[in-house]
């Protein structure tokens, strides 16, 4: 199996799918169509077999239009969901380096910046210990 088939495996929505691309536009569609149940929460908190929510596959893929699309509907709950890995997505774009994406994450929910991942390390740490010190 190639490395796109096991990510297209990994995605359980098609949110995750638009969120991985950055194609905000399918992005829009999906919270207008809703799920059919009309939940946004449950779009925001669905998870794929990697235990990744939408904004998270976004975050860690750098996909900064994408996160600030979603995070147009997120509330602190959805922002801050962890992984299976630990990681939320604050953590998981300071790992990755995806600075821009950091900032849209602060300005939305400022209080993403004091999280913890497993190892009680912040974001900062996070990124210091990648490589990241910019």
């Amino acid at each position: 199996m190639d490395h796109h088939s096991m990510e297209k495996e990994k995605q359980s929505n098609p949110l995750h799918a638009a969120a991985r691309e950055g194609d905000v536009g399918k992005i829009s569609e999906i919270f207008e169509m809703g799920d059919g149940c009309g939940s946004k929460k449950k779009l925001l908190l669905g998870r794929n077999s990697e235990g990744e929510t939408p904004l998270y596959v976004a975050a860690e893929k750098g996909q900064v239009e994408a996160v600030a699309e979603i995070l147009r509907h997120s509330d602190i709950e959805s922002a801050s969901a962890v992984a299976r890995n630990g990681f939320d997505p604050f953590h998981v774009a300071a790992k990755q380096g995806h600075f821009d994406v950091l900032k849209e994450l602060l300005r939305r929910f400022p209080s993403l910046a004091l999280t913890t991942d497993q190892s009680c390390s912040t974001a900062l740490h996070t990124a210091a210990a990648q490589g990241h010190i910019e």
